[in-house]
């Protein structure tokens, strides 16, 4: 492997290794997804502690061994000690940063995720927009991210431009009012067709800017849901923590 002194990027998981050590996952803008030790790092004095604690977003340096990456020092911008805090938030950001993992590659730059996920948390961190949405921003902009959300500007049957209709599953495309009218079809209003277009094309620091009343937040979930099961390997085991804390729509 060559060296890369530095990344940056976001800790998405870590876990025990060995004695005293933590085998740290980070999400990086310039190789993508990539597993790190941190060597000393569950003893109280080391300096790798608060480094390696999920979600903390900053400058990694790391060096490279025959087999692994191993991490020797950071430089942390943001701790988001709101989310760390916050036992409901941080359920919102285990979820978050486990589907970052699920839909990450190695050695694949990954900065539009990165910022994705770095402003998802920044959400999370405040008051104003609730976490219900924030999750199904975040699924949504992260399938248009990898390349796997459909277009719904226009009518995928008849190419007219979308105001309003429903989205086919068997499909997975919107349908205009007209082509959806002898479907089986979840159903699409107006204000949702304007969210699903506003989260796809919107700038990532415009993304949670806006609120949506809770029969149209139930449209676009419905539609994310089909969607990540269509995308996702597997369940996730933050979705089902979530749904068993009370966010019924949590994906499983």
């Amino acid at each position: 492997m060559q060296d890369l002194p530095e990344v940056n990027g976001i800790v998405l998981s870590s876990a025990p290794a060995g004695e005293a050590d933590r085998r740290v996952t980070l999400l990086t803008a310039e190789m993508g997804k990539i597993t790190v030790f941190a060597r000393g790092a569950r003893r109280p004095t080391s300096p790798l502690v608060g480094v390696t604690r999920p979600p903390a977003f900053g400058t990694f340096r790391i060096s490279a061994g025959h087999s692994a990456y191993t991490l020797a020092g950071a430089e942390i911008r943001n701790h988001f000690e709101e989310i760390v805090k916050d036992m409901d938030r941080s359920l919102y950001a285990s979820y978050v940063l486990e589907l970052s993992a699920a839909f990450s590659h190695e050695n694949v730059p990954a900065s539009d995720l990165l910022n994705l996920l770095y402003y998802t948390l920044r959400a999370l961190s405040r008051d104003g927009i609730p976490k219900t949405l924030v999750r199904r921003v975040f699924e949504l902009r992260l399938l248009k991210t990898e390349g796997t959300a459909p277009d719904f500007s226009v009518c995928a049957s008849c190419g007219a431009p979308l105001s309003e209709g429903g989205f086919h599953t068997g499909l997975m495309q919107p349908l205009c009012a007209s082509c959806a009218a002898e479907r089986e079809v979840l159903p699409l209003g107006k204000s949702a067709v304007y969210m699903m277009n506003h989260i796809l094309s919107a700038p990532v620091q415009r993304l949670y800017t806006f609120s949506v009343n809770r029969e149209t937040e139930g449209q676009a979930a419905a539609v994310a849901d089909a969607l990540l099961r269509l995308n996702l390997e597997y369940p996730l085991k933050s979705g089902e923590l979530l749904a068993l804390a009370g966010d019924q729509d949590a994906q499983g």
